[in-house]
């Protein structure tokens, strides 16, 4: 058998195994919150992310880069998370280089939850797998962050228009993150998200959505940043983050594009790309969704 015909029935596997997963959901399970894009979310998950890929390009030239993680529920409240990415960076005037960027470990705790709304905080750390990709030095990261989640859901009347509104999905972020070493950086970070459920929206009404629209999450995000000590960007970095998701019971593809609001913004990428593809590892076997404690 070659490599070719292996590779094809191990992805027919995989799409079997998600159409199954599809039809044994309960019908009566209300959809989750979709998976945010740049933001940071506030929810608890059992996830695998193969890849997440985003394309980037400034006056300096352009970048690459692929990212993959994994997060682990701990407990009904405690998850943690690992993840890393690869590099490849094409400056304008020079060879292009191309490495491993720095590994993520971050512990979220959901320490405030309602039926619709739940508050998360995450310390999160990052250490670079090697000193430098191109002429951009890695350094080690230390922060974290309060995320925030929820639909309007049972705060919307449930009949005539107003009902529409219960798929309204209001997300978001506020951190600090620590940079150490030389031309080290403080930054604090602001990333507010709404999204539009057409998953909740078919499950909280009897609206009749046509496939593909039924599994659709058109979004927006606002991107702030801002340097509190000068480092390599002046001013108020801002960029706004229109895209959409694809939501199913096992699996979500997402896909935005970042445009730079600010002038700040225009110096670190005039335009961005970015997506991912997350599969939800509890909602193929439940076996995933053990927890130690």
């Amino acid at each position: 058998m070659t490599r070719g015909q292996c590779t094809s029935r191990a992805l027919g596997a995989l799409i079997l195994a998600l159409t199954v997963a599809n039809v044994a959901r309960p019908s009566d399970e209300p959809p989750d919150l979709m998976q945010t894009l740049i933001a940071q979310d506030a929810t608890l998950n059992n996830n695998l992310t193969p890849i997440e890929p985003r394309w980037q390009r400034n006056s300096q030239g352009r970048t690459l880069e692929l990212g993959f993680g994994v997060e682990k529920m701990l407990s009904t409240t405690f998850e943690i998370e690992i993840g890393g990415q690869w590099e490849s960076m094409s400056p304008r005037d020079g060879p292009a280089r191309a490495g491993f960027g720095n590994v993520e470990l971050a512990l979220k705790y959901v320490f405030l939850q309602r039926s619709d709304f739940q508050i998360a905080f995450e310390p999160q750390l990052d250490f670079p797998t090697s000193s430098h990709i191109a002429d951009e030095p890695m350094q080690v990261h230390a922060g974290g962050f309060f995320s925030w989640g929820g639909r309007l859901g049972s705060g919307v009347v449930e009949h005539g228009w107003p009902s529409f509104l219960r798929a309204i999905e209001l997300q978001g972020d506020l951190g600090f993150s620590h940079a150490f070493g030389s031309g080290h950086s403080d930054e604090v970070f602001f990333d507010p998200v709404v999204d539009y459920s057409m998953p909740y929206l078919a499950y909280a009404t009897d609206t009749r959505i046509p496939w593909p629209l039924k599994k659709l999450c058109p979004f927006s995000e606002l991107n702030f940043s801002q340097s509190l000590d000068g480092g390599d960007q002046h001013g108020l970095s801002l960029f706004v983050t229109p895209g959409v998701a694809y939501l199913t019971e096992t699996y979500q593809l997402t896909v935005g594009v970042q445009v730079p609001v600010t002038h700040a913004a225009v110096q670190s990428s005039q335009v961005s790309l970015v997506g991912s593809a997350m599969i939800f590892l509890d909602k193929l076997s439940p076996r995933f969704g053990w927890t130690p404690f």
